[in-house]
């Protein structure tokens, strides 16, 4: 996202007249979340100004915001680490300002009830075909089994790969998006996943890899579309999106 982000965190990228991040919060509000914790840089004190002024203006009435800083930029399993001692044990979702699911009929409410309901840890799931090849970074493919409408029991998560998803012509599967359920057992896995890890990047992959060997994961099935905003591409396909739904809700001129 360079050279956008040399100056502004590129949470706060535009689309339409608010940036990504604030989409996801009405998300969590909207599913009657009344707790965020949001994971920031010491070099992002926008970000949080941003998210603190548009709340005190009327965003997100009821929700309440904390900040967690990560020192170091090492990775999404660091990030979710560093949240354990403000949890109390509770169970909690992981959402990524970088991927936003924008479908009129999208809730995160299926996949908080993966958890409410099943007591097992979920990640969102979306169905990618050619329409979409090159929209996603190389992650999130699965293999699995339905085992309810719009449930699936996810039996193995690839690793993270190199570039952008490319999808044949005809070919369909489906892929983890950036939205997950989690109980407090995952914060084991996150620190197995830091003693066999490489220096570098922490990934949440192998956490939740451990977790869908074990039975312990299932996917909610969410519509399209989603967009991978943290990327030129898919900021842009976004950007058109919602630009095309308000002007065609603009009246036309008689």
């Amino acid at each position: 996202m360079h050279p956008f982000t040399l100056a502004v965190p590129k949470e706060l990228a535009p689309l339409g007249n608010r940036p990504a991040i604030h989409l996801v919060l009405d998300e969590a509000a909207g599913a009657g979340i009344d707790e965020a914790i949001v994971v920031v840089a010491p070099d992002k004190e926008l970000l949080r100004l941003y998210l603190e002024r548009a709340q005190a203006e009327g965003s997100w009435p009821g929700l309440r915001l904390r900040f967690v800083l990560q020192p170091e930029p090492t990775g999404l399993a660091d990030a979710i680490a560093l949240c354990d001692g403000e949890l109390e044990g509770a169970p909690f979702a992981v959402l990524l300002p970088d991927n936003l699911p924008l479908a009129p009929k999208y809730r995160l409410d299926p996949l908080l009830a993966l958890w409410r309901e099943h007591g097992r840890h979920g990640v969102a799931v979306i169905e990618v075909d050619r329409r979409w090849s090159g929209l996603y970074g190389n992650s999130g493919r699965i293999e699995y089994r339905a085992v309810a409408p719009g449930v699936i029991a996810i039996e193995r998560l690839h690793d993270k790969e190199p570039g952008r998803l490319a999808v044949a012509d005809g070919t369909r599967l489906l892929r983890a998006c950036g939205r997950y359920v989690f109980g407090s057992e995952v914060f084991e896995r996150l620190a197995e996943a830091r003693r066999t890890a490489p220096t570098g990047e922490l990934s949440e992959v192998p956490a939740v890899q451990r977790l869908a060997l074990e039975g312990r994961l299932l996917g909610a099935l969410v519509p399209q579309p989603l967009f991978d905003v943290g990327h030129p591409a898919g900021l842009l396909a976004a950007s058109a999106y919602l630009a095309e739904g308000m002007l065609d809700s603009i009246p036309s001129a008689s």
